[in-house]
């Protein structure tokens, strides 16, 4: 039961937070932490999820697990995602995506918002996510440029949305992480 209450205390915490214009993911991250420092001072510390070594001081080890999280998290596909979102602010920054949109509309334009342009866009996307295997980097990628330029073409936003959401999550890539760690089953 006290657990319990601590969840509902924590979750009220964050709603707090966030109703007092703080950041969401600071939010969650600092009452995160603090639920952390809750568990061990409550003796309900796990370390099973991360490789450290033990100080004995329950406080500093959570602070450790933290840090641990945190480098496991950032050197692998979370660090590839956070290149993508630097690269696009860049290239929002320098107007290269202004430009991209207009070298893509022009000849759209042509089109004039036909739906013909709909499974074009699909069939792009899908190209695109056999080199780009991360859904959330492809969508990305294509909301900074394919997405502007076909709106300015004429179709709906909600029909571009359509197409990114499709061809960056429907089709299955041979670089797929839950495909490659797919275990293979005996026929």
């Amino acid at each position: 039961m006290l657990y319990l209450l601590i969840a509902l205390l924590a979750i009220a915490a964050v709603v707090y937070l966030i109703y007092k214009k703080v950041h969401a993911a600071a939010s969650i991250f600092a009452v995160g932490v603090i639920l952390l420092m809750l568990a061990a001072l409550t003796g309900r510390a796990d370390f099973r999820t991360t490789e450290i070594e033990a100080t004995g001081n329950a406080f500093y080890d959570q602070l450790l697990v933290v840090d641990a999280l945190f480098k496991a998290r950032f050197s692998g596909i979370g660090m590839a995602i956070m290149v993508l979102f630097g690269f696009v602010s860049y290239m929002r920054h320098i107007g290269a995506d202004a430009k991209t949109v207009v070298v893509l509309s022009s000849p759209l334009k042509r089109f004039k918002g036909s739906y013909w342009l709909v499974p074009v866009g699909f069939i792009l996307g899908t190209l695109l996510s056999l080199v780009i295997p991360s859904a959330a980097a492809l969508s990305l990628l294509l909301v900074a440029t394919l997405l502007p330029a076909l709106i300015a073409a004429g179709l709906t936003p909600l029909t571009v949305g359509a197409i990114v959401v499709t061809s960056s999550t429907i089709v299955p890539t041979p670089l797929e992480a839950g495909l490659i760690q797919a275990p293979i089953s005996p026929t």
